[in-house]
C-alpha cells in the first residue's frame, strides 16, 4: 500500500472540503496578486497625473482603482482565513480516519505479531506518521496545485498586456514551481530517510529508558544512558539542519530568480513604453505583479520535503500494518455466553516468531467464575504470554 492508496481510502468523504480549500487558496493568491498589481498602477498613475497638471489631476479617476485595492485587500484576508479553516479541518478529519484504520490493523496483531516492533517506534508510527500522511494535503497538494493554477493565470494576465513579459514570467514560474522544488525533493530524500530511522530509534530508546528508569538509577547507569540519548539527539539535529539548509537555499534561489525575472519584465516593459505599447503606470504595475506572482512558489521547497516525509511515513505504516493477524477472525459468530462464566485453556502451545523454543507447551488452565488465581514463576516462563493469550 502506498501513500496514494491511503489517499484513495480516506478522501472520498473529504473530496468536497479539499477542493473547496484549494479554491480558497487560489482566490487568496489571486487577491494578493491583484492587490499589488492594481496598487502599482494606482500609485504610478496618480503620480503621473499629478505631474501632468491640473487638468490631468481632475480627469484621473482615483475612486475606482482605490475601491479595487480595498476589495482585493479584504478578499485576501477573508479567503486566507477560510482556507486555513477548511483545509486544516479536512486534514484533521483525514488524520483521525487514518488513525482509526491503523489501529484496526495493528490491534489484531497484538501481542505476538508486534514482538519485532519496539513500543516507542510503534507509537511514533501511530502518532507522527499518521499525522504526516494526514497533513499531506495541506502541506503538499494545496501549495503545488495553487502554484500551478495561479502561475498559469499570472502568465496569461501578463500576456494580455505584453506577450514577451508573459513568456518571461511563465519561464521563471516553471523553474521555481517545478525544477527547483523537485531538485530539493531529490536531494532531501536520503536525509529524510535517515531522519525517519534516527527519530524512530530515538523515540524507542527514550521510551525504553523511561520504562526502565528505576533500574538505570539503581544500577548507576543513568549517566551513560543520558549520554547515549544526547548523542542520538545531536545526530537528529544535524540531519534537520542539513534539511533546513537545503530548503532555505532553495527559497533564496526562488527570491533571486523572482528578482531577475522582475528586472527582465521591467526591461521589456520600458521597451514597450518607448514603442507606445504600454503606458508609464503599467511599468510598475507589471513589476509589482511579477514580485507578487512568485509568492506562491516560496512554500514549494518545504512542500517537496513534506511530500517525501509523507511518503516515508506511509511506507512505515505499511510495514507495520500489512502483516495478517496471528489468529484469523472466526467465520461464524461465537456462541452466546451462559453462566457460569469459567475460563478454560486446554493444551495450548505458543511461541514467538523467530524463536525456536515455545513459551507455552501444551498448557492447560481452568479458572472458575469468582475464583482468584495467582500466576507465579521465574521471569520468562510465560506468565505475561499466558495473560495476553
Amino acid at each position: 500500500m502506498t501513500m496514494l492508496t491511503f489517499s484513495g481510502l480516506f478522501t472520498r468523504a473529504l473530496r468536497g472540503p479539499v477542493l473547496l480549500g484549494l479554491a480558497l487558496a487560489c482566490v487568496a493568491a489571486l487577491a494578493n496578486f491583484g492587490l499589488l498589481f492594481l496598487s502599482g498602477w494606482l500609485l504610478a498613475g496618480a503620480a503621473c497625473a499629478g505631474a501632468a497638471g491640473l487638468a490631468a489631476q481632475q480627469a484621473f479617476n482615483m475612486m475606482l482603482p482605490a475601491t479595487g485595492v480595498r476589495f482585493f485587500a479584504t478578499l485576501r484576508i477573508i479567503t486566507r482565513y477560510l482556507e486555513r479553516l477548511v483545509t486544516h479541518d479536512a486534514s484533521l478529519r483525514l488524520t483521525g480516519r487514518l488513525r482509526v484504520w491503523t489501529y484496526t490493523k495493528l490491534a489484531p496483531q497484538a501481542p505476538a505479531g508486534l514482538t519485532d516492533k519496539r513500543g516507542g517506534d510503534l507509537l511514533s508510527r501511530f502518532v507522527s506518521d499518521t499525522d504526516r500522511v494526514g497533513q499531506s494535503y495541506t502541506d503538499t497538494f494545496i501549495p503545488f496545485a495553487r502554484a500551478l493554477l495561479c502561475g498559469l493565470v499570472f502568465a496569461f494576465i501578463f500576456g494580455i498586456f505584453l506577450k514577451e513579459a508573459g513568456y518571461v514570467l511563465a519561464l521563471g514560474m516553471l523553474v521555481c514551481c517545478l525544477l527547483l522544488p523537485v531538485s530539493v525533493g531529490l536531494l532531501s530524500a536520503p536525509y529524510l530517510r535517515t531522519l525517519a530511522t534516527q527519530r524512530g530509534a530515538f523515540q524507542a530508546d527514550l521510551a525504553d529508558t523511561l520504562t526502565g528508569l528505576g533500574e538505570y538509577l539503581t544500577l548507576g547507569a543513568s549517566g551513560s544512558r543520558l549520554l547515549a540519548l544526547e548523542t542520538q539527539q545531536k545526530s537528529l539535529q544535524q540531519t534537520e539542519r542539513s534539511l533546513a539548509t537545503l530548503e532555505s537555499g532553495a527559497r533564496s534561489l526562488i527570491t533571486l530568480i523572482g528578482l531577475l525575472t522582475t528586472l527582465c519584465v521591467v526591461f521589456l516593459a520600458m521597451q514597450a513604453f518607448h514603442q507606445n505599447i504600454l503606458s508609464a503606470p503599467e511599468i510598475p504595475m507589471l513589476a509589482l505583479g511579477c514580485l507578487a506572482a512568485f509568492d506562491v512558489a516560496q512554500p514549494l521547497p518545504a512542500a517537496c520535503q513534506a511530500y517525501t516525509r509523507a511518503r516515508i511515513a506511509a511506507e512505515r505504516l505499511q510495514a507495520a500494518c500489512h502483516a495478517p493477524p496471528c489468529v484469523p477472525a472466526p467465520v461464524t459468530p461465537p456462541p452466546a455466553l451462559h453462566a457460569p462464566l469459567d475460563l478454560s485453556l486446554h493444551d495450548v502451545s505458543f511461541r514467538y516468531p523467530d524463536s525456536p523454543n515455545p513459551v507455552l507447551h501444551h498448557a492447560s488452565l481452568r479458572i472458575r467464575q469468582g475464583e482468584r488465581v495467582a500466576l507465579i514463576g521465574a521471569s520468562g516462563v510465560g506468565k505475561s504470554s499466558l495473560i495476553s493469550s
